[in-house]
């Protein structure tokens, strides 16, 4: 199996992909702010989430790199979002196990205020502009090796190897880090497909459980969730260890 080859085109792709996924945060955020459909709730999260991975993957490569205050706003977004995406999907889902969630309309009634609330022009501008002088910034940077952030990556990923996918809670909270690892790979233009296909059974568990949380456990939801439990268990080894030979990489100017 080859390894990584990091070199200046990765850093090229790094930077590219940073780049672009502004525009398109910006265009998201003005339409969730004026109609927020599912798709687009679920496309802005997603937007979020690889734009503070590349955050992090910058601060791994460069210690001295300040991304507290962004990654804060980033985060503050994203969870302004979080009640309604957790809310659309769980209608979705209520529907194939023929289960009610109940004060449904009221719910989105008010999981659509805290986004009206929470997001406006004036922060989305300057988050925005925020963005923007941080990859400037980091274009310019020096000390910026991808290297070292991926070395940091495949240090972080290790005890990820004996996670159980156990709770509802582990479960969630390893997804993120999976999540955080794919996308890292994926700035520079390493898409994997074993990490996909984790991540959407790992996703899987996770809407089962949100809905269960809307509407009550029910017998039929806990036996889906388990099988797909199952899966992510089966398929998780594998992806990781993948995952750790693909970033024992071999450095090239």
């Amino acid at each position: 199996m080859k390894t990584l080859a990091i070199n200046t085109a990765s850093l090229r792709a790094y930077l590219n992909h940073l780049t672009a996924l502004q525009p398109k945060l910006d265009h998201l955020l003005t339409k969730v702010r004026g109609s927020p459909k599912p798709e687009v709730v679920h496309q802005t999260r997603v937007t979020l989430r690889q734009i503070r991975t590349a955050l992090y993957l910058a601060k791994l490569s460069d210690k001295s790199l300040a991304i507290g205050k962004i990654d804060l706003e980033l985060k503050s977004l994203s969870s302004a979002l979080s009640d309604l995406r957790e809310l659309n999907v769980a209608i979705q889902n209520a529907k194939i196990f023929h289960v009610t969630i109940p004060q449904q309309e009221l719910k989105l009634q008010r999981a659509r205020r805290k986004i009206k609330v929470k997001l406006n022009r004036q922060r989305q501008i300057k988050i925005l502009r925020k963005l923007t002088h941080f990859t400037q910034k980091i274009k310019l940077d020096p000390a910026l090796e991808l290297k070292k952030g991926l070395k940091g990556l495949r240090k972080k990923m290790k005890p990820l190897l004996h996670h159980a996918v156990s709770s509802d809670e582990k479960t969630h909270q390893f997804r993120l880090k999976m999540k955080k690892v794919r996308y890292s790979l994926e700035m520079i233009n390493c898409p994997q497909a074993k990490l996909v296909e984790l991540q959407r059974h790992l996703g899987r568990v996770c809407d089962l459980a949100s809905l269960e949380r809307f509407s009550g456990k029910n017998e039929e939801i806990e036996k889906q969730k388990e099988k797909e439990k199952l899966k992510a268990e089966s398929l998780a080894p594998k992806a990781i260890k993948h995952t750790l030979k693909l970033l024992k990489y071999d450095a090239h100017p």
